[in-house]
């Protein structure tokens, strides 16, 4: 009966440790691997957004950006349909992409472009680039980059 109360007890200090509970939360808000990091990219407003997605794309958190900022109903299809699972093929064709002429665009978007924002949804403009817009999506208190294909 002693060696259960001990092992008990050892369950419940474990289980109720900081850094324990610290760990399962980060496991829990992690995607692909990827933890959620809201202080350093926060998108709780579409302004947040852009600036997060600005500094991911200049810091080449790719990664990050793909699995926080970007909506992930739209990633976790592709990944599943396109990439067959695999998150990091997903990230090196959005690489390639990116060195390939998406990058200029899409960096003078984020820093320039003009954003329309209502209740649920906004976009990022600018007349220069003519069809390339941002579209973001509130989802679940947070601001998520939409794709751009329909």
């Amino acid at each position: 009966m002693k060696n259960v109360m001990i092992v008990l007890f050892m369950m419940v200090s474990f289980a109720t440790n900081p850094v324990v509970l610290k760990a399962q939360a980060v496991k829990e808000n992690s995607r692909y691997g990827i933890a959620l990091d809201e202080a350093s990219f926060p998108q709780n407003t579409p302004e947040n957004l852009r600036k997060s997605l600005l500094k991911a794309l200049n810091s080449d958190k790719i990664d990050y950006m793909l699995a926080h900022l970007a909506h992930p109903g739209f990633i976790d299809k592709n990944v599943r349909e396109v990439h067959e699972g695999d998150f990091a093929k997903q990230v090196a064709e959005t690489r390639g992409k990116l060195k390939n002429g998406l990058r200029v665009p899409l960096e003078s978007l984020l820093k320039d472009g003009k954003l329309e924002a209502s209740e649920k949804s906004a976009s990022l403009k600018d007349p220069t680039l003519k069809d390339f817009v941002i579209n973001m999506k509130l989802e679940n208190n947070k601001w998520y980059m939409e794709n751009n294909k329909k």
